[in-house]
């Protein structure tokens, strides 16, 4: 997602005391479980806004683009939301209130890509030095820094698997786990995007 806003002071660095953080432009991906999962050996259950999140963005056309906002939070506007009764205790509310409860968390308005602020990917690409290379920097040097950058957030998306080459990162992309390839593929797509490198990992 390009993120271009946030509420202010909603989101914080956890630890954070400055009171002049600001929230800049950024690509962001957010994850969202599918469903009950372990981890660890632990059971982890889905949440509420992760089963309304996969309900809309599953009613959303593929391969189309989209521009809107969200807001994750639980509440019993979103529970009646996901598990379809429509009700909060006994009152029961017509489809026009259960929009607007809808609305409240998100909503989503198709654009055309070429509508999308490219110079959200300027800016990282002026600040990081990652992409583009740095000023004096040789083709091997340009390559490791993406080399690292790909493996840091592969590392960040899983953090429980050992990734510390591009064949682990193709493992993960080719993975018999659906969901696990899927999120591999979007990575890795992303990534790509962003340091203008052709995607040659591909799907099984």
């Amino acid at each position: 997602m390009d993120i271009e806003q946030i509420k202010p002071g909603e989101i914080r660095n956890i630890g954070d005391s400055n009171k002049d953080w600001k929230f800049e432009p950024q690509l962001c991906l957010l994850k969202f479980a599918k469903k009950d999962y372990e981890r660890k050996g632990q059971p982890i259950k889905q949440s509420l806004p992760e089963k309304f999140f996969c309900k809309k963005f599953s009613e959303l056309e593929p391969g189309k683009c989209y521009t809107g906002y969200i807001h994750i939070q639980s509440s019993p506007q979103m529970e009646c939301l996901v598990d379809g009764t429509g009700k909060i205790g006994d009152t029961v509310f017509p489809p026009d209130i259960l929009k607007s409860f809808s609305e409240l968390y998100c909503k989503f308005v198709t654009v055309e890509p070429t509508s999308i602020d490219s110079s959200i990917l300027e800016a990282v690409t002026s600040k990081q030095g990652f992409y583009g290379g740095r000023k004096g920097q040789g083709e091997l040097d340009k390559l490791n820094d993406r080399l690292e950058f790909t493996l840091q957030q592969f590392k960040l998306a899983f953090p429980d698997a050992e990734i510390t080459n591009l064949g682990h990162v193709y493992k993960l992309t080719t993975s018999e786990n659906e969901d696990t390839q899927w999120m591999a593929s979007t990575i890795w797509s992303l990534i790509t995007n962003l340091i203008g490198t052709s995607n040659t990992l591909t799907q099984r």
